[in-house]
């Protein structure tokens, strides 16, 4: 299932792992967007009493630190506890850049009885961090300046404060038939201040700014019933799903757009380190509910073969107000409703001609609407997102522990919002666009020990219809050719035993800065390392990043012509103890 989401990047501190599903794993998963599916699996109150204390020291003035606390609140164990507490404050190689994040992760699981559970969950994060809009790249490509080099101003800042309450419920009726429910609420209140790039002079090198705030309230409302079961028609055996969510989502957000700021010369910066009135000129009030139906069934028909068929539905309402004061203080609001409603199918079968090798197949389609509020330069309003997979591979289990993939497939993607390069407030659509290559992927354990995961990547990705000359353009970010290989090996015995080491290379061809194609991204080939040591209940780790030191760039906005540089070489060093 897909839950709420904030402006915060996604807190890991309470997740026990996640899961990359490919290949056959995805197929049997169910309904799920083109391009895969990624599953986060939060950590579980524990029976017995955990204790876990861990911190990180590295470059650039990054600190964090953490602690990890389960074990029972009764005598017979059926009421569990969990809480996650974390915190980090951290600089940057770009100049004046810096942050800090608090997570507080408490969980509570009740066993109500034998079949039946509830775990009541909540989480408190508080993010800081400097607003980093990177290098110009217009013209003749990425400015040559050194990567350290910021352009914005040292007041500039994102914050934002969010909460989450919810609650998960299971009951299995018997061995085969089970019923869950979610619900979870979420608020957050993000801060965003900061002088924003505007136009660049390469000539001159002066880089234009515009004064930008945005603020305001955010609520999420997430709730789902499924029921999962297992039976039999004949000899064939069904395992089905059916499930119901909503989802309303209520924002009130504002925005100060279109005021300049003090220009910077991008050779010579002079800040000017004076902040502006958070005076706010544009206003939304939206309200969007979804309400959504679904059923898959996974169908053995022998051992050898399953095939799973799906399908789900989705209905969107939207209510959204503008009101936009930057050139009259009078503007009334300007109201906007749009409903959309969709199908989207899903099919997959996975077939075993001999154990250790898994041949599959996949069609995969998706519903997005858009944001009620846009429209197109003719005043009408934008089309809802689809797509399209299609997917075919082999899975190959070389040894019990070692497994390779292969896979070919073709995305479409229709009405793909992009940034409008004549105003980068705004967006407009692209009729389709298309990614169609190859992935292999190497993983598992090749000796005792000695553990790999490798992958290779072709990607083939444009613009396959539009009614303007972008059609053939190639999408931005996206590397044709992508390499990267990890890999430890741990010593298994003696008196180095639990020593380990750890290499990554990292290759990522050149990409498109922007959908008009007029700048590149080069390619870069990085190489990362790693040095542990684990022994009993403590485990020390070292981490090196970017180990020659070379100069790569991660990616491109294409809303305002910037890319962002990677990190020099950088050092982390952790110490975990858990009792």
């Amino acid at each position: 299932m897909v839950l709420p989401h904030s402006l915060s990047p996604l807190s890991t501190n309470d997740i026990e792992r996640v899961e990359i599903l490919k290949g056959p794993a995805s197929v049997l998963f169910g309904q799920g967007d083109p391009g895969g599916i990624i599953n986060l699996v939060s950590k579980k109150p524990l029976d017995e009493p955990f204790y876990e204390i861990s911190g990180t020291v590295g470059s650039f003035d990054t600190y964090r630190g953490a602690v990890d606390l389960s074990g029972p609140l009764n005598e017979s164990k059926t009421v569990k506890y969990r809480l996650n507490l974390s915190y980090e404050n951290y600089g940057s190689f770009r100049d004046f850049v810096d942050g800090e994040r608090l997570i507080i992760s408490p969980i509570i699981t009740w066993d109500i009885g034998p079949d039946t559970s509830l775990d009541v969950f909540g989480q408190y994060v508080y993010n800081r961090e400097t607003i980093d809009n990177g290098i110009p790249a217009v013209g003749n490509g990425i400015v040559d300046i050194p990567r350290s080099r910021f352009l914005g101003e040292d007041f500039g800042e994102f914050s934002q404060n969010e909460f989450k309450l919810g609650y998960r419920l299971k009951h299995d009726f018997n061995d085969d038939w089970s019923v869950r429910n979610t619900v979870q609420y979420q608020q957050y209140k993000p801060r965003r201040f900061a002088p924003l790039f505007d136009s660049f002079d390469e000539v001159t090198g002066d880089l234009e700014r515009n004064a930008y705030f945005a603020g305001g309230t955010y609520h999420r409302f997430f709730a789902n019933a499924e029921v999962t079961g297992r039976f039999k028609t004949g000899s064939i055996q069904h395992q089905v799903l059916a499930g119901v969510e909503y989802r309303h989502d209520a924002e009130t957000p504002e925005f100060r757009l279109g005021i300049s700021y003090p220009s910077i010369n991008v050779f010579n910066p002079v800040y000017t380190g004076v902040p502006y009135p958070r005076v706010t000129n544009f206003f939304r009030d939206d309200n969007v509910d979804t309400i959504s139906v679904y059923l898959q069934d996974q169908i053995e028909i022998v051992p050898q073969l399953k095939v799973l068929a799906g399908i789900r539905y989705d209905y969107v309402d939207q209510f959204r107000t503008v009101r936009d004061i930057r050139t009259n203080v009078n503007s009334p609001r300007e109201d906007f409703e749009l409903r959309d409603s969709a199908f989207t199918p899903r099919f997959g079968v996975v077939y075993q001609p001999i154990e250790p090798v898994s041949l599959y197949a996949s069609y995969t389609t998706s519903f997005d609407p858009s944001f009620g509020a846009s429209r197109n330069s003719d005043g009408s309003v934008f089309e809802p997102e689809t797509g399209q997979q299609f997917e075919v591979g082999i899975k190959a289990d070389l040894t019990d522990r070692l497994s390779l993939t292969l896979a070919a497939f073709d995305i479409r993607r229709q009405n793909v919002n992009t940034p409008d390069p004549n105003n980068p407030d705004f967006s407009l659509q692209t009729g389709e666009v298309a990614s169609r290559g190859f992935e292999l992927n190497l993983g598992g354990e090749v000796l005792p020990g000695w553990n790999i995961t490798g992958a290779y990547t072709y990607l083939d990705t444009f613009v396959s219809k539009d009614n303007t000359d972008i059609v053939g353009n190639k999408l931005p970010n996206v590397p044709e050719n992508q390499f990267s290989l990890w890999t430890t090996y741990e010593i298994q015995q003696g008196s180095l035993e639990g020593l380990g080491l750890g290499l990554g290379l990292f290759y990522v061809d050149d990409r498109q800065g922007d959908l008009d194609n007029t700048f590149t991204l080069p390619s870069y080939f990085r190489t990362d390392a790693a040095l542990f040591y684990k022994r009993d209940n403590w485990r020390l780790q070292l981490n090196f990043e970017n180990l020659f030191d070379i100069e790569y760039f991660t990616s491109a906005a294409d809303s305002r012509l910037r890319a962002y540089p990677g990190a020099p070489f950088s050092v982390l060093a952790s110490f975990s103890i858990d009792f």
